[in-house]
């Protein structure tokens, strides 16, 4: 999957970015996990 792509799509922009607004008035805690 083109991460990338998915970011900049409709529906990351409609959907999660939308759900997730209340949380980056917050400081960033970004969190990278790898899954085996």
């Amino acid at each position: 999957m083109n991460v990338k792509a998915y970011l900049d799509s409709d529906m990351f922009k409609n959907d999660v970015a939308v759900g997730l607004s209340p949380l980056w008035s917050a400081d960033p805690d970004v969190r990278i996990y790898t899954v085996a």
